[in-house]
């Protein structure tokens, strides 16, 4: 069945405004490279987060609901590919935060880091080399699962038949078995390195069930603003019920997690 629906064109007024907020945001991170490069830095890895927490979550939402062939999610399913495919813009600042490393964390102070004991074991796993190509492989990861999966829900669309449809339940199998791992690792080594002596085994999961919970509440604010204004009339109230249990559950396992 296809389902058609009223294709979200933005004004040229948005585009204007969109690109004027980037060069903005540009330039005042620019400016606050020169003014205070601590600061900056340190900002850019809260936003980093923040963003590439919703994209990571929107496509997590996506892999379960293929993996469970679930068939309601397809009414929303194009504003979480929108949230998920901002993961390519995400890979670029990953590559930018590796610019920064020495302003963040305080295991690239090697001194620090011989003079303590705690601190002393993890000189090797800490290393900027190391710490680099570790970012550098989740991302790749992640970039090749989201080009795949969302490429492929495109295509059905122009193609029609159940051909890619068929080929994401096996993708979103492969991309949970790499991801729970990797993503552990991603948490450990962005934000948990920020204070390189505190141990935790739960660290992972937390920052993980946090993003998805983040991107499902955002989800819900843009299908309700989609609406609104006239798209998405597809959408009823059975599909907010379905999305409020999602943040419910994840809220509540989110606070299991963090007491």
């Amino acid at each position: 069945m296809k389902l058609d629906a009223k294709k979200f064109v933005p004004s040229p007024g948005t585009n204007n405004l969109v690109m004027g907020l980037m060069g903005l945001g540009l330039l005042t991170f620019l400016f606050g490279l020169f003014k205070d490069p601590t600061r900056t830095w340190q900002a850019f890895l809260v936003y980093h987060c923040l963003t590439m927490g919703l994209a990571i979550g929107s496509l997590f939402f996506l892999v379960v609901h293929y993996l469970a062939s679930a068939g309601w999610n397809v009414a929303v399913r194009r504003v979480s590919e929108s949230f998920a495919s901002y993961i390519f813009v995400a890979a670029i600042f990953n590559v930018v935060l590796l610019f920064g490393l020495s302003r963040i964390y305080p295991w690239t102070n090697l001194q620090l880091m011989e003079s303590d004991h705690i601190l002393h074991g993890k000189i090797g796993y800490f290393s900027t080399i190391f710490f680099s190509a570790r970012v550098l492989i989740f991302t790749a990861v992640v970039c090749f699962f989201a080009w795949q999966l969302i490429g492929n829900s495109v295509r059905q669309d122009d193609e029609g038949g159940v051909a890619m449809w068929q080929r994401q339940k096996p993708l979103s199998a492969l991309f949970l078995v790499l991801f729970s791992p990797l993503m552990t690792m991603f948490a450990v080594d962005v934000i948990k390195s920020l204070d390189p002596k505190w141990f935790s085994t739960m660290f992972g999961v937390y920052v993980f069930v946090g993003f998805v919970q983040a991107s499902v509440a955002t989800l819900i604010v843009a299908v309700n603003k989609l609406q609104k204004l006239g798209y998405l009339q597809h959408v009823t109230a059975d599909h907010y019920h379905d999305l409020g249990k999602y943040l419910f559950c994840f809220s509540v396992f989110w606070a299991y997690i963090g007491v």
